[in-house]
């Protein structure tokens, strides 16, 4: 999947654009120099990243090729709304066996090592995010609650979706709102 997605961005990527891509593995970027790049996004890595220590390292990376005052976007897929999803709007509610395979005692969903999933708390990245010097400047709730409405939404119309998606922007950083995302982006500033 990762050569077709890499197949398709050359297809789109325009004469002349300065872009480089490079197949690689989020804890180990040898292949790229220190402090190279105005921006990374790192968007996905965190969602199949199960260890800790591969998290951390993964993260450093990340720091490592991003220039000093350069920003990093990181993504996550948060577990509270994964919950609502999985368990209530698409009725897995009952299936007890799933529900103690798949969930700990505290409705937190443990690590999916068939799936590759990691879903996170804001506790978890922000405990994450502490070890490293770093300035956060945004924290955003990506859909907020649009993913359990997404029946609702899809008969709104283009009225009422525009006034939906203008009260999505003007919660989407609130730190009560942001864990009722399916994801997460964090976005710092390396120091």
């Amino acid at each position: 999947m990762v050569g077709k997605n890499i197949e398709v961005f050359n297809e789109k990527t325009l004469p002349g654009e300065n872009i480089t891509i490079v197949q690689g593995d989020a804890v180990n970027l040898h292949m790229l120099k220190d402090n190279e790049y105005d921006i990374v996004l790192h968007l996905g890595p965190m969602y199949h990243i199960s260890n800790e220590d591969d998290r951390k390292a993964a993260v450093k990376e990340a720091l490592r090729v991003t220039k000093p005052n350069g920003i990093v976007f990181m993504a996550y897929i948060l577990n509270e709304m994964t919950v609502i999803n999985y368990f209530f709007r698409n009725g897995h509610i009952n299936e007890s066996e799933d529900r103690e395979n798949i969930m700990s005692s505290n409705w937190r969903f443990k690590e999916n090592k068939k799936k590759h999933l990691s879903f996170y708390r804001i506790e978890d990245i922000d405990n994450l995010m502490s070890g490293f010097d770093v300035n956060r400047l945004h924290i955003v709730g990506t859909e907020i609650i649009s993913g359990a409405m997404r029946e609702l939404l899809l008969t709104m119309s283009d009225e009422e979706f525009a006034y939906y998606t203008e009260y999505i922007y003007s919660i989407c950083e609130r730190p009560d709102m942001i864990g009722l995302s399916g994801h997460l982006l964090d976005v710092f500033k390396k120091n």
